[in-house]
């Protein structure tokens, strides 16, 4: 049953599955939580697995609520991948499914803007301790926006560009791949910078096993009681965290020399209770080394990066690209009518409206408007009323033909077509820019944009082709 939702791809096993006895620490606040590792919850993977004889797991990149994301080498294309490992239960099995089919599409169509969504590669299953798990490998990216934005302060250029690109993939997904998104937001969107991020990732993972303590965020969050060692099977097996240790080096030495970026010299041995590499000679052909040094407390807790100072000069090339169609749809073929995080979420999806392409405009513009402001323009906190209350603050008042075609108009309006509330104040989103910094130009041309892409009306909101169009992203 599980092979024919993968159109009969195969299930592996994830035999002989093993986990380093990490010393004991409080869980990070920022990982999957560890209860979730139970059957059809999460799967439980370590560095230095390798799935399905071809991904080689280097460490973990992210979780979500239904998945962990991991880095990996594709052992058979030698190339970093991103490795999506969806929970064991079976509706995560159709989820994948619709994921595939869609993903499927993005690769099929060809368009000079397709390299602004995140490339599918791959998808199998395979059955672990906690289900039949979908997993599904695509390019390595890079951070997401939130992440990127938490270190680097960009000027408003980049922040045009960067809101350009996401248009840019939005076009392609809306009128070459006719799909719908649905769950645009700064954890969709991947950020890549000029560094070359498989080595970066493969540096960190480098330094890290050189120190006794391994961070949480690379591995699965597994409760303590869960984590297994496996016993040395005979008299010439090492324990397993040195093994696992020298396999990884090795392969680290493999890759770093094929790209000619360092050559390291394994210092270990058989009989030591401990092993580590050093490096004896440094050929960085590829980069600077600059570029990867890291601070002494980098893999602290504690640690927070710090901000850039703004600067117009900062003008660091990025790519975007967008990533995530676990919750897309074909357009006009929605399955779920209440979609989107709360901050990024439609008026027509509050209200129970006509669903379709504009619902991505919408959430474009709210993740334009947080990036180049530093504010929500919808607080994530407000519930339904309150959200209407905030668009009628914006937007003014609801036109009678969104109104009367608002399945759910009872809970917001009377039979005037009244917003049932007192508490609503008209705000000028241009003078708030103002108020804000930005210059008197600047504002009416950003708040026209804005604007633009949250009418009420989705049928007069922008399309991604008019936004691009629009006079802010040719002002500098």
């Amino acid at each position: 049953m599980y092979s024919q939702l993968f159109h009969m791809s195969p299930i592996y096993l994830l035999s002989d599955m093993c986990f380093t006895d990490f010393s004991s620490e409080d869980f990070f606040d920022s990982e999957e939580p560890s209860y979730e590792y139970m059957h059809g919850g999460y799967c439980a993977l370590d560095i230095g697995d390798t799935l399905i004889s071809t991904y080689f797991i280097i460490r973990k990149l992210g979780w979500g609520f239904s998945s962990t994301v991991w880095l990996c080498w594709n052992i058979e294309t030698s190339s970093y991948v991103a490795v999506k490992v969806m929970k064991g239960a079976p509706k995560f099995l159709h989820i994948t499914r619709n994921e595939v089919q869609l993903l499927k599409i993005t690769i099929s169509n060809h368009h000079e803007y397709q390299n602004h969504v995140v490339k599918f590669l791959d998808h199998f299953t395979v059955l672990g301790d906690n289900g039949v798990h979908a997993c599904i490998v695509f390019e390595l990216a890079g951070q997401t926006l939130s992440e990127f934005k938490s270190i680097n302060y960009l000027n408003m250029n980049c922040m045009k560009d960067i809101s350009r690109q996401i248009l840019k993939g939005l076009y392609y997904l809306h009128e070459v791949c006719d799909l719908v998104h649905t769950d645009l937001k700064h954890d969709n969107i991947l950020v890549l910078t000029s560094e070359t991020l498989g080595q970066k990732l493969a540096l960190e993972v480098y330094e890290v096993l050189n120190t006794t303590n391994v961070p949480r965020d690379f591995t699965s969050n597994l409760p303590e009681n869960k984590r297994k060692i496996r016993q040395p099977s005979n008299e010439y097996e090492r324990p397993l965290f040195e093994s696992k240790v020298i396999e990884y080096h090795r392969f680290l030495q493999n890759e770093m020399e094929r790209l000619g970026i360092i050559h390291m010299t394994y210092t270990g041995s058989s009989n030591s209770s401990s092993s580590h590499y050093t490096s004896d000679s440094y050929e960085w052909g590829v980069a600077n080394p600059g570029d990867f040094r890291r601070p002494v407390d980098y893999y602290s807790t504690n640690f927070k990066p710090q901000r850039r100072k703004h600067s117009e000069d900062n003008d660091e090339k990025i790519f975007v690209k967008i990533a995530d169609l676990g919750y897309a749809y074909k357009n006009n073929a929605f399955e779920f009518d209440y979609i989107q995080a709360r901050e990024f979420r439609a008026a027509e999806v509050v209200l129970g409206g006509k669903l379709g392409k504009p619902v991505d405009i919408w959430s474009t513009a709210c993740i334009t408007y947080q990036m180049v402001t530093g504010e929500y323009l919808f607080d994530p906190n407000l519930n339904d009323f309150q959200h209407i209350e905030r668009m009628t603050e914006i937007l003014g008042d609801i036109p009678d033909k969104v109104c009367n075609q608002s399945r759910l108009k009872a809970e917001f309006y009377d039979e005037d077509g009244k917003l049932l509330s007192n508490n609503v104040e008209q705000i000028s989103l241009t003078h708030h820019l103002q108020e804000r910094g930005f210059s008197k130009s600047e504002s009416l041309t950003f708040s026209d944009l804005i604007l633009s892409m949250l009418h009420w009306d989705s049928d007069e909101r922008f399309t991604a082709a008019q936004c691009l169009n629009h006079p802010w992203f040719h002002s500098y």
